[in-house]
């Protein structure tokens, strides 16, 4: 709130990344201290590092989330996800990774 969103700022994606709440986040802000033991849904990208200490901090006990390894190594979103992944692990919080399925159909 209250920082410039133009045009100009969020299509250039380094920028933009740099200068958004992700939604991970942005959803721990809104909840507040009822996230403490909630379960975290997250859709479209893996979680990334950067998102992962808040998740962490907030007291989410499960995570359900697009695996790492859904989206091709060179994708900025595989090793922060890893990242993640491995933090998640550490501090003990369950989670449920997805893939996402093309049978061409779509």
């Amino acid at each position: 709130m209250g920082v410039e969103d133009s045009a100009e700022r969020l299509t250039d994606t380094a920028v933009k990344l740099e200068l958004v709440v992700h939604a991970e986040v942005n959803a721990l802000i809104a909840a507040g201290a009822r996230s403490a033991g909630s379960v975290l849904y997250v859709w479209g990208k893996p979680i990334c590092a950067r998102c992962a200490g808040p998740i962490i901090q907030s007291g989410v006990k499960r995570i359900v989330a697009l695996s790492p390894d859904s989206v091709p190594e060179s994708s900025k979103w595989h090793q922060t996800g890893k990242y993640a992944y491995e933090m998640f692990r550490e501090a003990g919080i369950e989670i449920d990774l997805y893939t996402i399925v093309n049978d061409g159909d779509a």
